[in-house]
């Protein structure tokens, strides 16, 4: 897409030179330049770590300043987790060994790296990429921050002295200059918004907080927006231009809203109200509405569009989906409501990609959308639209599993959820979620092995295996159904649940009439508001949607006083908020722990 390596028998010759000195993993020019092209044309159109165009330049010439082989192996690694070709693989037959030799020799490289520069810390958010596509979500973490350090460090997220458009206008500023600023410019954002997404996708803290960020947003470049999405298969080419620039700035400028919501959530200032949780809103929404025509319709937009709409719609889940069964007492709209459509918009995007493009470039973010609104789709079953898309969402990530562990685990999950409930599914979404000859639990990923252990329940609940075996005929219901069994024991978050002492007969209190919800505890337990540590013994683990390893948000600040040699917490009221029925506070879905 821009300035690429020149074509003919010369131009192939040349480019072959330069691109075999790159790698010593393969000398086969015309390979790598596959494999870089394949990562342009699916991945960095929507996350855009650096500029495509110095890199091809200075891949060309041998420059280092924008290119490094730190960079090219990372970049290969990921064009082999979306090639189709053999040669991509270690073991051609096995296309989960994809890219492993151009990781390796990424790993071997940046071990010898004792410098920071802007390639390592682009080539750290690849390498970030690349385990959360092999469902390694701790490595998928530690890249991640490792970039987001490292962009604090090189200080890319300061603005200089004059603004980029203003260095741009004044003669006396050179183009390297002004190349450099952009370069650092869009390094940073790249690592901001990898910041966020992973931290969005794990449940955790993200590493860049908003109110450091001083340098300019991307710049949107309208000579560039007027290109045409290139796929390697031209067969697959979208009708619409790509809108490079503008995507980039878009989902920055949505990664600062989300920054907002995981900070409310994991390190909250002040205790969750329905007005805080308005206000977010009110921002996606006002994002969502001031999004320019060129990516705002999701007719014939190639893949990176797509993408950003199913991102918007996943950052609405995560906003809403602790909330499942409140009500807002000062607005109309329900939590619940919302949720379901946002995880229809998801699944529907998902489809659209699927008939144009097929799922070659679908990498990990895309699959935790869509395992996220698969969630919300069991909650809402045996709705006929939910069950639909449940379907089909599952057929995706099925078509993901050979080449994708992230898919791979999220259907383990999936599956986890739907055994501990006992819930019987229609025929066609049962074969949609197993697939053939995966059935067996012991199919699913080691990752998920321990996700029946935190979705834990009363062990008296038929599994859907034995209400087969008893020849029951099968009920279709949802996690919210009628027929849900009641239960005594109150749903309290991972976290709060510390703060509850029963053997001295306080509990939680529901107001429904002045609309907020209160807790107040006295004992001598640690609290462990961050749910760290959950798993062992002594902690109880929930779930929560959409995925069970992640935390509970904390809800409000927690404070401690141990005056008098007895711990006291108080927590503030949760003004705004209804929880239906006796229930205080249950994102759980009715799920009461450990009995």
């Amino acid at each position: 897409m821009h300035d690429r390596p020149a074509a003919g028998y010369e131009g192939r010759e040349l480019r072959n030179h330069h691109l075999r000195s790159w790698t010593s993993v393969t000398d086969d020019g015309d390979f790598i330049e596959h494999l870089i092209s394949t990562y342009f044309a699916w991945q960095h159109s929507f996350f855009q770590s650096f500029p495509e165009r110095l890199f091809w330049s200075d891949i060309r010439t041998g420059g280092t300043k924008y290119c490094s082989k730190f960079l090219v192996n990372a970049m290969c690694a990921v064009g082999c987790l979306l090639s189709d070709r053999p040669e991509s693989r270690q073991d051609p037959d096995d296309p989960r060994t994809a890219g492993i030799d151009f990781y390796e020799e990424a790993l071997r490289l940046q071990a010898e790296n004792t410098t920071s520069d802007v390639t390592t810390v682009a080539g750290l958010v690849l390498l970030s990429h690349l385990d959360g596509h092999r469902g390694r979500l701790s490595l998928m973490w530690s890249y991640c921050g490792q970039s987001a350090r490292m962009a604090l460090d090189l200080g890319l997220h300061l603005r200089k002295d004059k603004p980029l458009g203003e260095q741009q206008k004044q003669q006396q500023w050179s183009e390297a200059v002004v190349s450099e600023t952009m370069v650092r410019n869009q390094v940073f954002w790249g690592a901001f918004i990898a910041d966020q997404l992973v931290s969005f996708t794990l449940g955790r803290l993200p590493q860049i907080p908003t109110s450091a960020v001083t340098v300019d947003m991307p710049q949107v470049r309208e000579g560039e927006d007027g290109d045409m999405w290139m796929p390697p298969n031209p067969h697959l080419r979208a009708r619409s231009p790509a809108s490079i620039s503008t995507v980039f700035y878009e989902v920055a400028r949505l990664s600062k809203i989300l920054n907002s919501t995981l900070l409310m959530f994991f390190a909250p200032t002040e205790a969750i109200k329905g007005s805080l949780l308005l206000d977010e809103y009110n921002k996606y929404l006002a994002w969502y509405h001031r999004l320019p025509t060129a990516v705002a319709s999701l007719e014939d937009a190639p893949p990176h569009i797509l993408t950003l709409h199913m991102y918007y719609h996943a950052a609405i889940l995560l906003l809403f989906r602790p909330f499942l069964k409140a009500t807002l007492t000062n607005s109309p709209i329900s939590p619940s409501e919302i949720c379901r459509t946002a995880a229809n918009y998801i699944s529907d995007i998902a489809m659209r990609y699927r008939r144009q493009y097929g799922v070659a470039g679908l990498h990990a973010f895309q699959p935790h959308c869509l395992v996220a609104a698969c969630t919300i789709h069991i909650v809402n079953m045996p709705s006929i639209a939910s069950t639909s898309y449940l379907k089909a969402a599952c057929e995706i990530l099925q078509e993901m599993t050979f080449r994708n562990e992230w898919a791979l685990g999220g259907l383990g999950m999936l599956r986890a959820i739907v055994r501990k409930w006992g819930i019987i599914l229609p025929g066609d979404v049962e074969e949609a979620l197993y697939g053939p000859g995966a059935a067996d639990a012991d199919a699913d990923p080691p990752w998920t092995a321990s996700v029946d252990d935190r979705m834990d329940v009363d062990s008296t609940t038929p599994t859907v295996e034995a209400q087969r075996a008893r020849g029951k005929r099968p009920i279709y219901r949802g996690l919210l159904a009628a027929e849900m069994p009641k239960h005594t024991k109150l749903a309290v978050p991972r976290g709060l649940g510390s703060l509850m002492n029963e053997s001295s007969g306080e509990s939680a209190t529901t107001s429904a009439t002045s609309g907020s919800s209160s807790i107040r505890s006295r004992g001598t337990e640690q609290v462990n508001p961050s749910g760290a540590g959950a798993g062992s013994p002594g902690n109880t683990n929930y779930l929560f949607t959409p995925f069970p390893s992640q935390p509970a948000p904390l809800l409000m600040p927690i404070h401690t006083s141990t005056a008098g040699g007895e711990s006291e917490v108080v927590i503030q009221e949760l003004e705004g908020l209804n929880f239906e029925g006796n229930d205080w506070f249950d994102q759980f879905l009715g799920y009461s722990g450990e009995e």
